[in-house]
């Protein structure tokens, strides 16, 4: 499987130079959590990160399409229940961002509670998810050399706060060596597309993903601080227009950007171009409500 998939479908998608990486080099396709190894959801797209961010980004268009709550709860539990399998901790753990998001608004603006009623779908829809995956996980036909995936499911869960453990302390590492060579380069960084270098790789490490698994840590590492407070002030003008309009749509591109936000501290799946392009699109959306909305 791991073969046809890496050597047929991403050879046609993306290339020999990726279809080489994701077979001989490493990939995410596979969890490595409670003694078992259990394969990933990541649809179409070259790994297992830049999927559940796409499909964060996806997520208000629904309430702008359809206008049936029906119809928005089958989506949602679709696309929570493919965030779930995705197996992506970074993209668990950061919906308390969202979170506090809606709940900020909830409280600080009562007017706007039945406006946004539903942007508390997303977040029951996701807890559904987990129950729904460990359930139908625990299954016996999900066994495999006496490990079941519900374990390894549970044990990849509770490997969010181990910081003992192998991907949570390499991004650690990784984070001090950026921090460091921030301080060493702090106006221009090192060049874009040159990050394998603070790690002491080979420079074609960056075709394989190498990164500071921070993307605010990787844009003051390749281009400097200028840089990065020029992203954080776009970022921040895009929040204040999305929270200006005060429509469902504009609160839900909100939240789910804010949720991308909060993953991108632990990744930098965006610099992927099917994420990327992704991004454009709903940056797009952002834009284009507040210019109509002006």
């Amino acid at each position: 499987w791991h073969y046809w998939w890496g050597q047929i479908i991403s050879l046609n998608m993306y290339g020999r130079d990726w279809a080489n990486v994701v077979t001989n080099f490493g990939n995410t396709w596979f969890s490595y959590s409670g003694g078992g190894l259990r394969l990933r959801m990541f649809s179409l797209f070259p790994d297992s990160h830049s999927f559940p961010l796409y499909l964060i980004m996806v997520l208000p268009s629904f309430f702008l399409l359809f206008r049936r709550r029906i119809v928005w709860l089958v989506a949602l539990l679709l696309i929570s229940g493919a965030l779930v399998l995705s197996g992506t901790r970074g993209i668990w753990v950061s919906i308390v961002f969202p979170l506090g998001v809606f709940i900020g608004i909830w409280f600080k603006r009562p007017d706007m509670r039945n406006r946004i009623k539903p942007i508390a779908l997303i977040f029951a829809t996701f807890i559904i998810a987990f129950v729904l995956a460990w359930g139908v996980l625990f299954l016996p036909q999900f066994k495999e050399s006496n490990v079941s995936s519900s374990r390894v499911f549970i044990d990849r869960v509770g490997s969010l706060f181990d910081f003992g453990e192998t991907s949570n302390a390499g991004r650690i590492i990784i984070w001090q060596k950026t921090l460091v060579a921030i301080g060493d380069a702090p106006l221009l960084g090192v060049g874009i597309g040159n990050f394998p270098t603070i790690l002491k790789q080979n420079i074609s490490a960056a075709k394989a993903g190498s990164s500071a698994h921070n993307i605010f840590l990787h844009i003051a590492a390749e281009t400097g601080v200028v840089s990065l407070l020029v992203f954080l002030w776009f970022l921040g003008e895009l929040t204040r227009r999305a929270w200006r309009v005060d429509t469902l749509f504009s609160i839900a591109t909100l939240v789910s950007l804010v949720w991308v936000m909060g993953y991108l501290l632990t990744d930098s799946a965006l610099f992927d171009g099917r994420a990327f392009l992704g991004f454009m699109v709903f940056l797009g959306m952002i834009l284009g409500i507040t210019k109509n909305n002006s």
